[in-house]
């Protein structure tokens, strides 16, 4: 049994809508790095990169045709085998595993099992957020295409700094969408 001061304070906290907030806030990244721990040690056994394998390929043949079709519209693009888009007959970028965002996809699945919204919001949520990620793993790749065309000393700026601010930026929408779903759903089940 906790004493009346600590139930109290837990009470007023629970109601204070900025600390649910900077808690959910941490929950999330706890999560994260949580989950990216998680992803990393799985990823190190055989048997699991194995069962990755055909997603790897799978999200890679999707953001390499989404992005050929869109860069279609520019230039003349086309696919070589290993996801390899060249422009104009020259090679300029390959799709790697760790640009697919699978490893991003897996962490955002994984906060969402354990974020503080109710089971039948997390069944909306989560196709949501692997949409979310797969256009974020989109958007950072048809960043990237230009880059590697255009500016190929620059590729390490466009790639380890300005495409992925934004890749993380659409990561964070999803604690934004789940947040106020969160509140929204302590709203119309409190008395």
């Amino acid at each position: 049994m906790l004493p009346e001061n600590l139930r109290f304070f837990i009470k007023k906290v629970r109601k204070d809508r900025t600390t649910r907030y900077f808690s959910n806030l941490l929950l999330f990244i706890l999560l994260y790095k949580t989950g990216q721990y998680l992803f990393e040690w799985m990823a190190s056994a055989d048997m699991f990169q194995q069962a990755i394998a055909g997603l790897y390929d799978a999200l890679s043949a999707l953001v390499t045709r989404v992005t050929t079709w869109f860069y279609a519209l520019f230039f003349a693009v086309t696919v070589q085998p290993g996801y390899i888009i060249c422009i104009d007959g020259v090679q300029t970028i390959r799709m790697e595993n760790g640009c697919t965002g699978l490893m991003q996809i897996f962490q955002v699945l994984f906060i969402l099992v354990f974020f503080p919204v109710s089971a039948r919001h997390k069944l909306w949520l989560a196709p949501a957020a692997l949409i979310i990620m797969v256009l974020a793993s989109l958007i950072h790749y048809i960043i990237l295409v230009p880059a590697a065309w255009y500016a190929p000393a620059h590729f390490v700026l466009f790639h380890d700094i300005i495409s992925r601010v934004i890749f993380y930026c659409i990561f964070f929408v999803n604690f934004v969408l789940w947040n106020r779903t969160a509140e929204k759903n302590r709203t119309t089940t409190e008395p």
